[in-house]
């Protein structure tokens, strides 16, 4: 179970806003003391379900993503995209001698491709990867 810490920064009637800040892959490792500020940033995340009752604007709250979502999401990120370039740079050349400069154009509009699918998806996505959402103090009543 993935979890982060975050603060509500809107509250809908279906929806809660919570801002988290995302740190780079190194904030966890060895070479955390050599990253900066650029290394970080706030993100949002919206919540739409299981919103727990009597939240405000500023209370610390925790953000859960089941694990196989997480996995789910990190191929469709990144295991898919590097699948299709491996697939390309073996494929292209052996079997239709394509050289290395088209190559690199068709595996650029390839990633490109693919990034505006995912865009063209982002609705569904947002209904399959969600996030649950639990108060970190007593919430008001």
């Amino acid at each position: 179970m993935e979890c982060r810490i975050g603060r509500v920064t809107a509250i809908r009637p279906t929806e809660v806003e919570v801002e988290v800040l995302q740190m780079s892959a190194c904030s966890s490792c060895h070479a955390r003391g050599a990253c900066t500020a650029s290394d970080m940033r706030m993100r949002t995340v919206t919540i739409t379900r299981d919103l727990p009752v009597g939240l405000s604007v500023g209370d610390p709250v925790q953000i859960i993503a089941d694990d196989p979502k997480v996995l789910q999401a990190s191929a469709y990120a990144y295991i898919i995209p590097l699948v299709l370039i491996i697939l390309e740079a073996v494929l292209l050349p052996k079997y239709f001698g394509i050289g290395e400069m088209a190559l690199i154009g068709i595996t650029l509009a390839t990633v490109a491709l693919y990034a505006v699918v995912l865009w063209a998806l982002k609705d569904h996505f947002k209904r399959v990867f969600t996030f649950r959402i639990r108060p970190l103090r007593e919430t008001h009543d």
